[in-house]
């Protein structure tokens, strides 16, 4: 083998390329290009920001997060997964979501918490849903994906694009819209086993992009003291509709007294 002059082991030297310390990306995880997912979700991320005009935000700084932000999230997200199963008429035993109080209850400290806060989420969390009532249905078919298609992966994709610029409370509860959603389509599908795979992916989510905002933001606490469940009121029709059997009761009442009257003398 000749060498060519002024040649030197140096500069036949090829540097490898660093790795990417991401754990996932959009199209190797979920074969999901990018253009196509941001158009299919671009409503999603209009929607959350609407919701947040009134919840607010703050830039979050950096240090870990206790781990009972993650934990209360993990229960949260199971617990409105099971609301949203049981709205649509397909919730059974069988899907193994009947042990999230014991789970809740197991929580150090975190079982009230979650108790206090689920109602304001799951509240929120209708509200968007009533926004963009197309949104978050069917939403496998929206991205692209056949039933066969197992969903690992798309709320993580989904959550670091909605992500990616600064998280805000109503992103973090579109991520929960978006999770029940999926939820839904895999139990209409006959697929189980994903209930958990959705679950896993929201605790990744968690742990990666939402917790440590969350803790810097006041905590779970903060969002129930934006999400607050308010009380119907009776409307015009109900009043007249109690007014009218009080006086059908009376009346009733009054010729009843009148017969028993009429027999006793």
């Amino acid at each position: 083998m000749e060498l060519t002059p002024g040649w030197t082991p140096d500069k036949d030297r090829r540097t490898p390329s660093p790795r990417s310390k991401r754990k996932l990306s959009i199209p190797v995880a979920t074969g999901i290009e990018n253009a196509v997912f941001k158009r299919r979700f671009s409503n999603v991320g209009d929607a959350a920001r609407k919701l947040s005009t009134t919840i607010g935000w703050s830039k979050s700084a950096l240090e870990t997060p206790p781990a009972e932000i993650t934990a209360v999230g993990r229960a949260l997200c199971t617990l409105y997964i099971r609301s949203r199963l049981k709205r649509a008429g397909v919730f059974n035993k069988k899907l193994g979501l009947t042990r999230v109080r014991s789970a809740v209850g197991s929580l150090e400290g975190c079982g009230e918490v979650v108790r206090d806060i689920f109602p304001g989420l799951s509240c929120a969390c209708a509200e968007l849903e009533a926004i963009q009532p197309k949104l978050f249905t069917r939403i496998a078919r929206q991205i692209g994906r056949g039933p066969d298609t197992a969903v690992s992966g798309v709320l993580v994709a989904f959550g670091e694009e909605l992500l990616k610029v600064e998280p805000t409370w109503g992103k973090i509860i579109a991520i929960y819209c978006v999770a029940a959603g999926l939820a839904l389509d895999s139990v209409r599908q006959g697929r189980m086993e994903d209930l958990h795979v959705i679950q896993v992916d929201m605790n990744e989510l968690l742990e990666d992009r939402m917790a440590l905002w969350i803790h810097t933001n006041g905590g779970w606490q903060a969002l129930a003291a934006h999400c607050k469940v308010q009380q119907e009121e009776t409307s015009f029709v109900e009043h007249c509709a109690m007014l009218a059997f009080a006086v059908c009761v009376l009346v009733a009442i009054y010729f009843l007294g009148k017969f028993f009257w009429a027999i006793g003398t």
